[in-house]
Order: structure tokens, then C-alpha cells, then sequence
């Protein structure tokens, strides 16, 4: 469930998976091409993990970190892709 976006991009979101808030952020990908063009290459995302009541997350870490995924042609597969991940992260119990 998206509970929030940020009113000024739709690159971030917010997302309770109880008892953890997972919060992405987007990035367009430009990458320059012959010509001196630079071009929209796609999106990438990567996300933290808190968990809602403030606690730790593992051990002493109050986040856990998802680096950068893959990049997608499609703003909507990027946070598909890194919501997917971190879901995976809590469901494997944060792997070091």
C-alpha cells in the first residue's frame, strides 16, 4: 500500500510493510550520447528500511539500506523492482 508521495516528484514513496516503513527514492539515469545529446536513459531506485515504532532494524542499525537496482525504461518498474527488494530484505531478515 503507497501511503504517500512526495507532492513535488513522483520519484518517492512510502510504503508500511508492518512492523518496517520503507521509503524509496528514484532517479532518472541520463546518459550522454554523440553529438553532445543527452538522453533519458531510464530510472533507478534504491530505498531504506526503518521500522515504524523507531526501534532498531537489526542489532543496533535503525536502517537498513537497498543500493541502486537496475536501470528500467519505465519510472513504475524502478519502484516495482526496489519495493520487490526490499520486501525480499525483511522477509530474509536483513542479510549482511
Amino acid at each position: 500500500m503507497v501511503i504517500g508521495t512526495a507532492m513535488s516528484s513522483n520519484l518517492h514513496s512510502e510504503i508500511e510493510v508492518p512492523p518496517y516503513l520503507v521509503v524509496i527514492d528514484a532517479q532518472e539515469e541520463w546518459r550522454p550520447r554523440p553529438q553532445q545529446v543527452i538522453v533519458l536513459e531510464g530510472y533507478r531506485a534504491a530505498a531504506v528500511i526503518t521500522r515504524l515504532d523507531g526501534r532498531p532494524v537489526s542489532g543496533a542499525a535503525t536502517a537498513y539500506r537497498i543500493g541502486l537496482g537496475n536501470i528500467f525504461g519505465d519510472l513504475q518498474a524502478a519502484l516495482t523492482d526496489c519495493e520487490q527488494r526490499a520486501r525480499d530484505a525483511i522477509n530474509e531478515g536483513f542479510p549482511g
